[in-house]
């Protein structure tokens, strides 16, 4: 934007450019104007009234510091209700997340590790984890808590692996059966078969803060 035509703003005919402008808001005492979503422009084609005036008032070099000074506290003063309205679209647009805590009992050893997977959807549940969010804790044979934080709403599952030999899946034998301990949400545990995302499902609403998920491993 060149406002070597003369911009009116805050009372005032300008005829400085916007680049200077842009530098007096970045670099005024109170520090940095805080810009959100909004950019320099859209701020000042806010709080300008009038474009091209026929008399342009030329500011000396002299009083060029004082005149930008109050013409920003000016524009600072008129672009907080734009301001205020960003911050509300913000908070408005921003989806709530709460915390999935799952705490597992069962484990028969403390040695190796336990992966806890969040699943969103059917894909790669329960064991294939590069479908998931993943952590890995310390076994412990007095139980293990994992967490997952700014889940937003929606359905998930939660799988469960003890890990023993550090290859960081659960094993299986010759015909496809766990050797080592496993669980999942509901503890749901099918005979010959693994069980299905629809089984182990859990809703998280949009007003919780925490869901806590209780799973017991076994083989």
């Amino acid at each position: 934007m060149d406002w070597g035509s003369g911009v009116r703003v805050c009372g005032f005919v300008v005829t400085v450019s916007s680049d200077d402008l842009v530098e007096a808001l970045q670099t005024r005492k109170h520090g940095p104007l805080p810009m959100l979503v909004l950019t320099v422009s859209t701020i000042l084609n806010t709080v300008v009234d009038t474009v091209n005036m026929p008399h342009p008032f030329l500011v000396a070099a002299t009083t060029r510091k004082v005149f930008m000074s109050a013409l920003t506290a000016c524009l600072v003063q008129k672009a907080k209700p734009a301001l205020a309205a960003a911050c509300a679209l913000l908070v408005a647009g921003a989806s709530p997340a709460a915390e999935v805590v799952v705490r597992i009992s069962g484990l028969s050893e403390p040695l190796g590790q336990v992966g806890c997977s969040l699943f969103a959807g059917a894909a790669g549940f329960p064991m294939d984890n590069a479908k998931a969010r993943v952590t890995w804790q310390a076994a412990d044979a007095k139980g293990v808590t994992c967490r997952f934080a700014d889940v937003p709403e929606g359905s998930y599952a939660v799988s469960i692996g003890h890990d023993l030999n550090g290859n960081q899946r659960v094993d299986t034998n010759f015909v496809g059966l766990p050797t080592e301990q496993w669980g999942v949400s509901n503890n749901v545990r099918p005979t010959l078969r693994a069980p299905r995302f629809e089984e182990a499902l859990f809703k998280l609403a949009a007003e919780a803060k925490e869901v806590v998920i209780t799973i017991k491993v076994a083989k």
